[in-house]
């Protein structure tokens, strides 16, 4: 790609989203501090479709939609490297990397549901595991007369204690006047279907 130096030194290999391709070592694809070879865009999708799916299936997706190979594994060491890089800050309350939930009105209700169960870890054993979920009541629409979907919310899972998972829940809600709380999710669904 671009002018390519004849020296295998000045060149290098990239995965990215037109397959393998050979760069200058300072072409502006080739990653400056990357350990995966991959160009940062491609690590952005890799990102995106690992928190969105499970590995495997994100390793379909690439191949179905860009037609081009990348692992489960590739999917998930870029994910789970970036999840690392973003947690400090998360635990920090580094307010650019915090989803923020926009609501249109003060008087708009804001609903949080939360429930959790036990999972058996490899080095842990079991361990309590918590997701909750909110969002906001102009994201709730009705699409039937008998269903509804949520276009927009955000997640907050947790490995640990149940008061660690309500402190990372709890940043998210300080700023809702209205707030409808479930343990479950049955009972939430229900309750929207309604309104």
């Amino acid at each position: 790609m671009g002018d390519l130096p004849r020296s295998r030194n000045f060149k290098k290999k990239l995965h990215s989203c037109f397959g393998k391709i050979e760069v200058s070592k300072t072409h502006v694809l080739a990653p400056v501090n990357s350990d995966f070879g991959i160009t940062a865009r491609l690590q952005h999708l890799m990102c995106l479709i690992g928190q969105k799916e499970v590995f495997e299936e994100g390793s379909e997706t690439f191949k179905e939609l860009l037609q081009i190979d990348v692992s489960d594994n590739q999917i998930k060491r870029v994910s789970e490297h970036y999840g690392k890089v973003l947690d400090p800050l998360i635990k920090a309350n580094c307010e650019e990397v915090i989803p923020k939930l926009i609501t249109k009105e003060e008087s708009e209700y804001t609903y949080s549901m939360f429930d959790g169960s036990m999972l058996l870890t490899r080095d842990k054993g079991w361990k309590e595991i918590k997701l909750g979920r909110i969002c906001t009541e102009s994201h709730h629409i009705d699409i039937q007369p008998t269903k509804s979907i949520i276009l927009k919310s955000i997640f907050v899972s947790h490995l640990g204690r149940r008061k660690d998972f309500f402190l990372k829940l709890e940043r998210f809600l300080t700023a809702t006047k209205h707030l409808v709380s479930y343990r479950g999710w049955g009972k939430m669904d229900m309750e929207l279907g309604r309104r």
